[in-house]
């Protein structure tokens, strides 16, 4: 699907639009996402976009904070968890409507992060060495571009790269070196990626081929969300393509898949796959092609057009494409040939068993969570079912919603669901003392604007303690609720950063306003991968004043691999602590020697508590660390300490220096 920086979506831009209008004419032009109540008055377009503004930069700051953990994750060579930070960082950025045009303010600093981030992640899947299963369909793509000597990669494995020549297919299969590398790829370095693809594709792949026979359109384009999305509904690429299709937002609108506060049909695993059917017919029409069509899927009409009229030529093999576009399409003709015969390629897959539901019309908004008990089912279940749900409940201003249910529970519901009152999709919250809009927004897990909108705040939007404000939306208390998603967090805890510590040695602490989960690891001196596993959290999840977390207490550790040039002082100079207590530890004896490869529990790092915010700089020309140190007030003596530094003079432009700012 076409890559590019996101649009703000229309409804943003309608409310920025809004003014004194009768009431009338504000419900017919106010988006769905955020719903007006009676006494509800639409704030100006310059209050819209004052208020707007502060909040993006709010998200922005977090997206950082997750940007300089993995930055120091890159530097302590810890690179499961420096991919988790970046991948977190991206989720946010990638969760902001931001226009050029409306938002000035921010969108050089959201542009400036986004390739920062982009830099860095891509030393981090340098260094990863193969994907895990969990691995974003980002990540995939990125370290397909990366490798640089397939020669030598198929020097040093014994696999099968055979043409199957049994095989029947009904999309044109090109048989040469770029198609020979892409199998070894997914052979080797994504092995275990695209076996999870795999597997997930058992969920879909009869689904979509009953949709592109009723299209008429080859079967085997089926395939194509191995290398799209990993066959994840709610997959969303560094550049906010979304779902299963990974359908940018302005492409998605075209097709018919409309998206607010409550739902995101590019999500939705049905309408997505009629859409992206339309779009490949419309893109073969056009260039008399699947190869073409598929390049043109991936980096858009106008931009196929122009490399084919700039190199003379319309054969795909010929023309001279960026590198993602280039290798696209070897890559769907490797992961369809080894879909079609995966023993011949040397995959045992274990498919996941198709999706089965009937759908039932909903016209008053209801939540998941009542649902499932209706039908004592679990929640996970419903929402795999319908995945475009973004606030697990039915969206409001929807008549004849169609919702999936499991297969055979069509007629329990319908019994059942007239009974129940309309969802209340308002509550009302008490501020209390050191409260923010945002902050509030976030325990509930709903947009700060909508917050705004719906209590008519000014561009100020001062609020009081003992003042109560409405929340729009139905915000889910995530640590309620039992967790079901993986993410590359898990595994991280498992192989360089799990932690030894007796049964239940945890206490408990209550969250408070303004914390986030960053905030409280460090004031307990652990990660947030440990805080998001112990607590059964995934990432981005949302958690709010009064729920209670448990909190690692007694001696932690980190898991440590000796690399080449590794010795104890080298390693307890990096973790800031000393030989003896390696030794310790370890079991070691000061005569025992360590060899790479070796594991070493390594103890939690004691940062000093004045010292709590770390930011990243990355030093411009003709900046000074003496200008740094009074730019950022620390002391020059504090940044030779953090950055291992003993001569202040020595720094270079491009160069990142690790500053903990006082809170």
């Amino acid at each position: 699907m076409k890559m590019d920086v996101k649009r703000i979506s229309l409804f943003v831009l309608f409310g920025f639009l809004l003014t004194g209008c009768s009431r009338e004419l504000i419900k017919s032009q106010l988006p769905e996402e955020y719903p007006v109540l009676p006494e509800s008055q639409i704030i100006s377009p310059a209050d819209s976009a004052a208020v707007y503004e502060k909040l993006i930069s709010e998200e922005l700051k977090e997206a950082e904070n997750y940007y300089a953990l993995g930055v120091e994750a890159n530097l302590n060579g810890e690179w499961a968890e420096a991919q988790s930070n970046f991948e977190q960082a991206l989720d946010i950025l990638a969760n902001l409507n931001l226009d050029e045009e409306i938002h000035s303010v921010n969108i050089d600093k959201y542009n400036r992060l986004l390739r920062e981030i982009a830099s860095d992640y891509k030393i981090t899947l340098l260094s990863l060495g193969v994907l895990d299963s969990q691995s974003s369909i980002s990540a995939f793509l990125q370290k397909f571009e990366d490798v640089e000597n397939f020669q030598k990669l198929k020097d040093s494995v014994k696999v099968v790269i055979d043409f199957p020549e049994i095989t029947t297919y009904d999309m044109p299969i090109e048989w040469n070196e770029r198609v020979e590398n892409s199998i070894l790829y997914l052979q080797t370095i994504a092995r275990e990626a695209f076996i999870q693809y795999l597997s997930r594709s058992g969920k879909y792949i009869d689904m979509i081929r009953e949709i592109l026979k009723q299209k008429n359109l080859p079967l085997d384009l089926a395939y194509l969300p191995l290398i799209e999305s990993g066959f994840n509904p709610k997959a969303r690429s560094w550049a906010n393509a979304v779902g299963m299709w990974q359908f940018i937002p302005s492409t998605g609108r075209i097709y018919g898949l409309k998206s607010n506060w409550w739902y995101d049909e590019k999500r939705d695993f049905v309408k997505s796959t009629y859409a992206a059917c339309d779009y490949l017919s419309k893109l073969y029409n056009q260039f008399d092609s699947w190869h073409l069509a598929l390049a043109a899927y991936n980096c858009g009409e106008g931009g196929l057009s122009r490399a084919i009229k700039k190199s003379g030529t319309n054969n795909f093999w010929e023309l001279n494409l960026r590198r993602q576009t280039y290798d696209y399409v070897p890559l769907y003709i490797a992961a369809t040939i080894i879909a079609k015969n995966p023993e011949k390629y040397g995959f045992e897959v274990e498919y996941e068993k198709p999706l089965a539901f009937d759908t039932v019309i909903v016209d008053k908004p209801v939540d998941l969570k009542t649902i499932a008990e209706i039908l004592n089912v679990s929640v996970k279940e419903i929402r795999e079912l319908n995945p475009e749900l973004l606030r697990d409940v039915t969206p409001p201003q929807y008549p004849s919603y169609r919702l999936r249910v499991p297969a055979g529970t069509k007629e329990s519901f319908a019994q059942k669901y007239a009974e129940l009152p309309a969802k209340k999709l308002y509550s009302m919250h008490k501020v209390r003392k050191g409260e923010t809009v945002s902050g509030i927004a976030k325990r509930y897990g709903v947009s700060p604007f909508s917050v705004i909108q719906a209590n008519s705040l000014s561009r100020r939007y001062t609020i009081y303690p003992g003042q109560y404000l409405k929340i729009p939306g139905y915000g889910r208390s995530n640590l309620s609720q039992k967790k079901t998603l993986t993410t590359s967090r898990d595994k991280t805890n498992k192989v360089l950063l799990s932690e030894n510590r007796a049964k239940n040695e945890y206490q408990t602490y209550r969250v408070k306003p303004g914390d986030t989960l960053i905030r409280i690891a460090k004031k307990f001196k652990t990660a947030v991968s440990t805080l998001e596993k112990i607590n059964d959290l995934n990432r981005r999840e949302l958690i709010k004043a009064g729920d209670r977390l448990k909190i690692p207490s007694g001696e932690s550790y980190q898991i440590y691999r000796v690399k080449p040039g590794d010795t104890l002082i080298r390693i307890a100079k990096k973790f800031e602590t000393t030989v003896s207590t390696l030794e310790k530890i370890n079991g070691l004896k000061r005569k025992d020697l360590i060899k790479v490869g070796d594991k070493l529990k390594i103890p939690a790092r004691n940062q000093e508590k004045e010292w709590q915010e770390l930011v990243v700089h990355k030093v411009k020309k003709g900046e000074t660390l003496w200008g740094i140190a009074n730019f950022f007030k620390v002391p020059l003596e504090k940044l030779l300490e953090w950055n291992s530094l003993s001569n202040p003079s020595y720094i270079r432009a491009g160069d990142r220096i690790k500053i903990f700012k006082n809170r």
